[in-house]
């Protein structure tokens, strides 16, 4: 299936994916974690006498570790695939606009139209091309999104507008153009009608081009300026992507708002945004998700210390001391987060090779950004947790004991 997806699917399948294999991975925790477990403590055994008694736990139990294992596996897995997800995905929008972008200037306006109008009357500039935006209702009034208005001569020169179906040519009077994630998404198909709610006006414009997709440059549907004259003449354009051919940009626009950058720095800039908006909501999505998983990695723990009390009364009839005792909770609780992590790991590399070929399949020099700060903090977090628990458990035994 790579080689058909899009980069849109692949991102939804980057969603949805992981909970599907988490669940048949968890389907068959009982007998997985408790051999993977063993085998990764097994080098140690014979160094260790706690290795040793952990790992005769790991193997003999059933439903502990599946149950300390299934919280971090669910965590690491669903939360690790989305931040390489996004993470990837951020890339493929950076190279879609290096790819497309011509302009060597790109002139961010911050709202002041003297500074869209000195560019649009100005002698000695080659394209001037304002990304104008305007907000509609797509589809329904209420479903209100932001579209572009287009000179399409212009954003062909200056953004490598380019018609992947039918021909921009056509674009004008009541015939739009769509990008291709749109017409995937609507299943919107060349001849097709656009419902936009203008004001009080009802347009359904026909579909005569498809576009290549670059969310940065432009929006997902592309309206010529007569069809929405008043709107048009209202909003701001910002950016303005500028090839300055003779003119000096900067003198230009000295006591406006505006500031020049060139193509890269703009690129760079809006890509630190993207990267920068995607964390917060991550922390949105994962911050509940991670609470209910920390705490179920503690519960699970905790639950399997008070259930084993039994066990680690007979061992210590054998002669363990209660340092051995603590060193083999921490041994077992290691070991099975060690696994579940491995597993989680697993899935987020077969995720994100996924919508790593989906991104590049078709785009060339897409950039390779991997995450590492985010997902050690993730495997991090799921072992301190299990590890804490195991002491803790250990601990409440003990004194059980002595009581």
């Amino acid at each position: 299936m790579a080689r058909e997806i899009s980069p849109l699917f692949a991102l939804v399948m980057a969603v949805l994916l992981p909970e599907v294999v988490v669940i048949g991975l968890v389907c068959f925790g009982g007998l997985l974690f408790p051999w993977l477990g063993g085998l990764l403590v097994r080098p140690f055994v014979g160094r260790s006498v706690s290795a040793r008694l952990a790992r005769d736990h790991v193997r003999t139990a059933v439903r502990t570790p599946a149950a300390i294992a299934a919280p971090i596996l669910a965590i690491s897995a669903i939360a690790g695939s989305l931040v390489v997800a996004l993470s990837f995905t951020a890339d493929w929008t950076t190279a879609m606009d290096r790819a497309q972008l011509h302009a060597p200037l790109v002139v961010e306006t911050n709202g002041d139209r003297e500074a869209a109008v000195r560019l649009a009357g100005a002698s000695g500039i080659a394209v001037a091309d304002p990304r104008t935006t305007i907000t509609v209702g797509l589809g329904s009034e209420d479903d209100r999104e932001e579209i572009d208005v287009v000179d399409v001569a212009a954003a062909a020169a200056a953004r490598g507008l380019t018609a992947v179906r039918g021909s921009l040519d056509r674009v004008g009077d009541r015939h739009v153009a769509v990008t291709e994630t749109y017409a995937l998404d609507s299943g919107t198909v060349l001849g097709s009608r656009v419902r936009l709610q203008v004001g009080s006006r009802t347009l359904r414009p026909t579909v005569v081009a498809v576009v290549k997709d670059a969310p940065d440059l432009y929006a997902d549907v592309l309206l010529p300026r007569g069809l929405v004259p008043r709107q048009a003449e209202r909003a701001v354009p910002d950016p303005v992507f500028v090839d300055p051919g003779s003119a000096e940009v900067r003198t230009l626009l000295a006591g406006t708002d505006a500031r020049v950058l060139t193509s890269d720095a703009w690129i760079e800039e809006v890509d630190a945004r993207t990267r920068a908006s995607n964390e917060v909501g991550l922390w949105v999505l994962l911050g509940p998700a991670g609470l209910y998983a920390g705490i179920a990695i503690v519960n699970a723990v905790l639950i399997g210390a008070s259930q084993r009390r039994r066990q680690r009364r007979t061992v210590a009839l054998f002669g363990a001391t209660p340092d051995q005792l603590r060193r083999m909770a921490v041994w077992e609780a290691g070991s099975v987060g060690a696994a579940a992590l491995l597993v989680g790991g697993a899935v987020v590399v077969f995720v994100g090779g996924l919508i790593r070929y989906a991104t590049t399949r078709d785009v060339p020099a897409v950039g390779l950004t991997i995450p590492w700060v985010p997902l050690a903090a993730i495997a991090t977090t799921c072992i301190s947790l299990a590890v804490v628990a195991a002491l803790a458990g250990a601990r409440l035994t003990a004194w059980s004991r002595a009581a």
